[in-house]
């Protein structure tokens, strides 16, 4: 799994959910203790999740995170 924000408010994460969206990323939002998690995966194996963030940081997403299985 790929993280590209976690925010408290819910407008934010929709923000950067949308601009992933309009660039063809897959993401979504899961939400827990208060926090909004822009997410992208499941992405199977480190070398997928690897290529995803290389895809990412092209666009300009250089904040997006790698997170272990289970994320």
């Amino acid at each position: 799994m790929v993280q590209c924000g976690s925010f408290r408010g819910a407008e934010q994460a929709e923000t950067v959910r949308a601009q992933l969206a309009f660039e063809g990323f897959d993401s979504k939002i899961t939400t827990n203790n208060g926090w909004n998690r822009v997410v992208i995966g499941p992405v199977k194996g480190k070398e997928n999740a690897d290529s995803t963030l290389n895809r990412l940081k092209m666009a300009g997403h250089t904040n997006c995170i790698r997170l272990a299985a289970g994320g």
